[in-house]
């Protein structure tokens, strides 16, 4: 299925053309967008000569040829036809990929705007877009040592770990269970996200969820990076660990040869739920919001009539 900001794309460009490119359009020109335009720009401008990464220009010319062959070959919002729709489309979803690309990027580059000199931050597991975070804070010289949860079982803070500190950046990896011990003596903490909902809560590694409330009972800042991306118009006002959840084989809890398989019935999160108000700031590709705030980044990314495709 499409992306549901794609089907925002193709409803925004059938009125274009129906109305003129000049009105009708419900594009709104927000501070938040003019934010993201304005780094998209000067990210271009002083990168022009790096090479887009591989994998994402893979993706593109994936979403670009599931874009072509899903429309279906019948009028689209109303006397619209797919003929004088495709061009328009291609070139906003373009545009989309382009802002895909460099969302991580332009992320990244707020990091001395968070991270500061001689703090301890804490992270759990692994996660590309914080690493790049850190990367790029310790490019600029910035000095600062990060603790990193193991996340257990599947231990992913340990490639984080290897990854930092090839780059020469302190790191300290400290077990899930020593989370409270630990708290009071981390500045700040910084995780990733596997999706920020409208509502500002978010779905991320199991664990988070305890990780957040140590943070609450310290007072310690938990900052949550997130690509535009990661919105989701989805709200989920109450914890539900089976919505918002996979769960992988017990075998890395307990073998299937362990004589204690048959008396036991063993369940493996991969994630955690976390509600907006144990989240401190969400740092997105244009500029650090509240989660209140996700509501409205999350209404201009999507349309109302497709948040809820399942139900229609």
């Amino acid at each position: 299925m499409l992306p549901i900001h794609i089907l925002k794309l193709i409803r925004e460009v059938s009125v274009r053309i129906i109305h003129g490119r000049n009105e009708g359009s419900d594009i709104s020109l927000t501070l938040q967008a003019v934010l993201n335009d304005r780094a998209t720009m000067s990210t271009t401008n002083e990168d022009e000569n790096d090479n887009l990464d591989e994998n994402l220009q893979l993706k593109k010319q994936q979403i670009q040829a599931d874009l072509t062959e899903s429309l279906p070959m019948s009028n689209v919002e109303g006397s619209v036809s797919v003929q004088r729709l495709r061009p328009d489309i291609m070139d906003d979803l373009n545009w989309y990929s382009n802002e895909i690309d460099l969302s991580v990027k332009n992320l990244a580059q707020q990091a001395l705007a968070h991270i500061h000199a001689n703090e301890i931050i804490l992270t759990l597991g692994y996660s590309y877009t914080v690493e790049q975070f850190f990367k790029y804070a310790a490019s600029k010289k910035r000095q600062f040592h990060v603790f990193i949860l193991e996340h257990a079982p599947f231990f992913t803070g340990h490639k984080m770990a290897v990854n930092l500190s090839q780059a020469n950046i302190p790191v300290t990896v400290v077990t899930d269970s020593a989370v409270y011990a630990i708290m009071a003596r981390v500045n700040k903490i910084l995780i990733g996200t596997r999706s920020l909902l409208a509502n500002g809560g978010l779905t991320a590694k199991s664990g988070t969820y305890s990780l957040a409330l140590a943070a609450k009972n310290f007072n310690v800042p938990l900052l949550v990076c997130a690509p535009t991306y990661k919105f989701s118009p989805t709200y989920l006002p109450s914890f539900d660990p089976v919505m918002c959840n996979s769960f992988p084989s017990p075998e890395n809890i307990l073998s299937y040869q362990s004589s204690y398989q048959s008396s036991l019935d063993i369940v493996v999160p991969m994630h955690d739920y976390v509600p907006p108000e144990l989240v401190t700031l969400i740092i997105g590709s244009g500029m650090g919001n509240a989660p209140s705030y996700v509501y409205r980044i999350v209404s201009e990314l999507y349309s109302a009539e497709d948040n809820d495709l399942e139900r229609s």
